[in-house]
C-alpha cells in the first residue's frame, strides 16, 4: 500500500512541477478534454430538440399528388391507354429507314462493280475514271454501312441490352 501512495504522492508532485515548470505542459491535457465536454454537451443539446417524423396529417393526406411529366410517365399513360399505334408508327418509319438502305446498297454494289470493272480498262483515262468513281463510291458505301451501325446501336441493340438486363 504504501509504494501505491508513494508512487501517486509522487505523480502528483512531478505533474505540478511539470505544471509550475511549464504552463504549456497544462494545454495538451487541458483543450482537448474540454473540447470533449463542450462536443458532448452540444450533441445532447441538439438531439433533444431532434423529434421523430410524424405521420401525416389529415390535410397532408387529402393533398393530391401530382405526377411529373417527364417521357417515361407520357409513355406509361399511353400503354395504359392501350395507344400501340404511336409504337407501331415509329417501328414502321425505323423499317422503311432499314429498306431504303438496303435499296441504296444494292444500287451502290452495282455502281461499285461497274467502276471496277472501269478501273480494269486498257484506256488510262477511263481507267483513272473508274478507280476515282469506284473509291467515291466505296466512301458512300461506308457512309451508308455507318448509319445503319448507328441505327441498329441506338434501336435494337440498346433494347437487348435492356432486355438483357432484366433478366438477370
Amino acid at each position: 500500500m504504501t509504494g501505491l501512495a508513494g508512487m501517486l504522492s509522487s505523480g502528483i508532485s512531478t505533474l505540478e512541477s511539470n505544471i509550475t515548470g511549464s504552463p504549456q505542459f497544462l494545454f495538451r491535457f487541458i483543450i482537448p478534454i474540454f473540447l470533449v465536454f463542450v462536443v458532448s454537451f452540444s450533441y445532447s443539446r441538439l438531439s433533444k430538440r431532434a423529434f421523430i417524423d410524424a405521420p401525416p396529417t389529415l390535410a397532408q393526406m387529402k393533398e393530391p399528388f401530382d405526377l411529373p411529366t417527364d417521357r417515361f410517365n407520357r409513355e406509361v399513360n399511353i400503354i395504359q391507354s392501350n395507344n400501340y399505334e404511336k409504337y407501331l408508327a415509329d417501328m414502321g418509319n425505323d423499317f422503311e429507314a432499314l429498306m431504303r438502305n438496303s435499296m441504296d446498297f444494292k444500287r451502290l454494289m452495282k455502281a461499285y462493280r461497274r467502276y471496277d470493272a472501269m478501273s480494269k480498262s486498257t484506256y488510262k483515262k477511263r481507267k483513272k475514271r473508274g478507280e476515282e468513281l469506284k473509291l467515291e463510291t466505296f466512301r458512300k458505301i461506308l457512309d451508308l454501312y455507318a448509319s445503319v451501325r448507328k441505327m441498329k446501336m441506338e434501336h435494337f441493340e440498346l433494347a437487348s441490352v435492356k432486355e438483357g438486363a432484366n433478366t438477370k
